[in-house]
């Protein structure tokens, strides 16, 4: 017989998961402006970071698994225990102050920028690009017109996604996905079979962006929400497969997760196509499954059930957020203050101090984070719960970090 899977159980693999996930996008930001100068040799050899934005797949594929194993039962039928406005608050407390907080920082920037009289600098790529020395508030990403969208988490809707804090893109197809949330739990239930062709309609709805954009690439606009959505509902849709540990017996040790943790890496090697991004997609998922069902502790799941990659979890919603604040403001006053050694690095090719510098930045953003996480995040979102009168079921602190974009639910709910 089966063995299931206890509303109670935590599904701490996925915590590491987040964390590499974060670290990827990071990554895939830096390469334009921290080392622009190594972009197109680093793609000639792996076009690993070039397709790295899909990690964002994964976090939302993550989201809807965790959430629905969250509060499938706490949500619907007669003996729910969370109202859908109980739901959107907890869910907004732990989005919604440090994607406002680094929207904030951003303006105050940007303030600075246009009492000094200075303009916009992104590097010798986007310099390429023509875009260099535009006023404050102007953009490319920091434009005056785009706020308001912002502040309401809609700028994916209103095609202004790739402004302010570009990362929050995610956050607002996530936010859409949460305001959908009860209507799609349905696909949780265990005999609801009909969900694998919930399963296939996302697929195709991937297949009609890709076919619309040449890659998974989407932003803004309905192929931004088909991508969200269609991924969000790939997680919930693995929620009666983890639950009754379908092919445990054969999936539940080192072998099974070294190679759906390697498979999409393979996948993330090869150019795009609508083949590759259909197959990526499926391997995310199959990677978020075969996690979610580890129960054995040796090997290569103690590694990722670990210190390690439970702090990258823990921190991986501010890993996500802060890394751009630290790109966009950290290359335009280094140019300010420090011209002479910004044009110094990005003149030289050393592999070696390159290496370093994607190492500090790293560490730096990781530093920032972890500050963030225990002494802003979770105050807060403690702050705003009490006073907004949420209180966690014992089901709802199980989920602690979820990222959709990154957040998942528990410490963190």
């Amino acid at each position: 017989m089966q063995a299931k899977l206890a509303n109670s159980e935590e599904l701490p693999l996925l915590s590491s998961l987040r964390g590499l996930a974060a670290i990827m996008v990071m990554l895939f930001h830096a390469r334009l402006i921290l080392f622009p100068q190594a972009k197109e040799l680093i793609a000639s050899h792996s076009l690993l970071l070039e397709n790295a934005y899909l990690f964002v797949d994964l976090f939302f594929i993550l989201s809807g698994l965790v959430l629905a194993h969250v509060y499938a039962h706490s949500l619907q039928g007669p003996r729910k225990s969370v109202s859908y406005w109980q739901f959107l608050g907890l869910r907004l407390s732990r989005i919604y102050p440090l994607f406002l907080l680094t929207l904030l920082i951003l303006l105050g920037w940007e303030s600075i920028k246009a009492l000094a009289g200075r303009g916009y600098y992104g590097g010798p790529l986007f310099a390429s690009w023509g875009m260099i020395d535009i006023p404050a508030f102007a953009g490319p990403f920091n434009r005056l017109d785009a706020l308001g969208s912002q502040f309401f988490l809609l700028q994916s809707v209103f095609n202004d996604s790739l402004s302010w804090n570009v990362s929050s893109w995610s956050l607002s197809i996530e936010w859409l996905c949460y305001l959908l949330f009860p209507l799609l739990l349905p696909l949780t239930r265990q005999r609801a079979g009909w969900r694998w062709l919930a399963a296939a309609l996302a697929l195709l709805a991937l297949g009609m962006v890709h076919r619309q954009l040449g890659s998974l690439d989407a932003t803004t606009g309905w192929p931004a929400v088909a991508r969200g959505l269609a991924s969000f509902t790939l997680g919930l849709c693995l929620l009666p497969a983890v639950r009754s540990r379908v092919a445990q017996h054969w999936l539940n040790n080192d072998p099974a997760l070294g190679v759906a943790l390697a498979l999409p890496l393979v996948l993330l090697q090869l150019p795009t196509s609508l083949g590759m991004s259909l197959a990526l997609i499926v391997s995310f998922a199959g990677l978020v499954y075969t996690a979610a069902i580890q129960s054995r502790r040796n090997g290569l799941q103690t590694l990722l059930d670990g210190r390690l990659g439970r702090w990258l979890g823990d921190i991986s919603f501010a890993v996500y957020l802060w890394h751009t604040v630290l790109l966009l403001v950290g290359v335009e006053v280094l140019h300010w203050l420090a011209p002479a050694f910004l044009a110094s690095w990005y003149s030289q090719t050393s592999a070696g101090l390159l290496l370093l510098g994607i190492m500090l930045f790293t560490f730096l953003t990781c530093a920032v984070a972890t500050l963030s996480y225990h002494g802003f995040e979770r105050p807060m979102q403690r702050y705003l719960r009490q006073r907004l009168a949420l209180r966690p079921t014992r089901h709802t602190s199980l989920a602690a970090n979820s990222l959709t974009m990154p957040a998942i639910e528990g410490k963190n709910t």
